[in-house]
């Protein structure tokens, strides 16, 4: 997820908290449906809806783990997991808007 979507390059972030992110991110994760024979997993993986993380809260990705090493076996965009596995979610999954990249909302030392 980190790579996918850089906490500090993300726009209106608070470039304080953005190393802090990206070092130790605190990203929803749910674990959706087994998959093949109960070898893999099908997870869900959703940046906070908090303004911390500024133009990238609220990104959504899928991944099927191997359960045995914890492999991705495979990544898939929010609209490739709604559409394969919105039958095995609790809630409706909204398809976020683009991430948005580009200037902090502030800087370190400046109120």
């Amino acid at each position: 997820m980190v790579a996918s979507f850089p906490p500090c390059k993300a726009s209106n972030r608070d470039v304080t908290l953005c190393a802090k992110i990206a070092h130790d991110p605190e990203y929803n994760m749910s674990g959706l449906a087994w998959a093949d024979r109960s070898s893999a997993v099908i997870v869900m993986a959703e940046v906070p809806f908090s303004s911390s993380y500024g133009g990238i809260m609220c990104q959504v990705l899928g991944y099927k783990l191997d359960t045995v090493t914890g492999k991705i076996l495979q990544r898939m965009t929010a609209r490739q997991l709604k559409s394969r596995w919105q039958h095995a979610m609790a809630w409706q999954l909204r398809t976020p808007h683009p991430p948005t990249y580009g200037p902090p909302l502030r800087e370190a030392n400046k109120p």
